[in-house]
């Protein structure tokens, strides 16, 4: 685990698995040693996190869901007494591939939904939600302190520091929709739940651009074609690059949800 603080009492916690992508938390502290956190990860980046805690005397005492993927929520598992904060429709991911699992329980469910609050201030920080389904229907976008932005899983980095391909497991359209929401925020520093750095330093409006034009071709293309071969058409100055790792499976959920 890598801790980084990023200001006064914002840190990131980093948790690097061999051949796979990063995972991030991010946690608030108040002048009473009280943690809210974004994202969990898995229980292994959880049992770490709260031995640190333990040691520097912080308690977790809420955490904000970007969505409910495993990556993201597993280590609630290990939690008692906090709050939970994420979308409503959080149910989605739950019913499409969590039924049988232990999360599908009410002490896990969201306590406050995002839809139904302005903000939530914890300390010196104040985070605003709005929804941004396409990776999941239950995403969301936060902005902290009219400075940072969470992205949830809607830009992902690669170990490389190159922008992942946009992966829509619930909605290609929807994800179009969310990333013309996120360009007017490209200017605040953007932070992601996985990526190369504390921030994505590179994610321009024209690299959000491309992503668009990315999910539009899968729309628009009568054949499946190769990322060199999209990028090509999409971006010919070849000034932008995606790392291809998920492309072929980018295809594979176009397929999926019938889009």
């Amino acid at each position: 685990m890598t801790v980084k603080e990023i200001s006064d009492h914002f840190f990131m916690f980093k948790f690097t698995y061999k051949g796979s992508f990063d995972n991030h938390i991010y946690a608030f502290i108040n002048n009473n040693n009280e943690a809210l956190i974004i994202d969990t990860g898995y229980k292994e980046d959880m049992k770490r996190l709260l031995k640190y805690f333990e040691e520097k005397k912080i308690k977790i005492n809420r955490v904000v869901l970007t969505h409910y993927h495993e990556d993201h929520f597993e280590g609630l598992k290990l939690l008692k007494d906090v709050q939970i904060i994420a979308s409503r429709e959080y149910t989605h991911a739950i019913n499409q591939y969590y039924l049988d699992d232990p999360i599908n329980d009410e002490q896990y469910f969201p306590d406050i939904f995002t839809e139904d609050i302005d903000s939530v201030q914890h300390g010196s920080f104040e985070l605003k939600f709005f929804n941004a389904p396409g990776h999941s229907k239950c995403s969301i976008h936060i902005i902290i302190n009219n400075d940072y932005i969470h992205v949830s899983d809607n830009i992902m980095h690669s170990d490389q520091g190159m922008p992942h391909v946009p992966l829509p497991y619930y909605s290609f359209t929807q994800f179009i929709e969310s990333l013309v929401k996120l360009k007017p925020y490209s200017f605040h520093k953007m932070i992601a739940s996985h990526s190369d750095d504390v921030f994505c330093e590179n994610i321009t409006p024209e690299v959000i651009q491309v992503m668009i034009k990315y999910l539009e071709t899968f729309m628009k293309s009568e054949k499946e074609l190769t990322l060199d071969e999209m990028m090509t058409e999409i971006n010919p100055n070849n000034e932008i690059q995606f790392d291809p790792k998920w492309h072929k499976r980018a295809y594979e959920l176009f397929r999926e949800l019938g889009q």
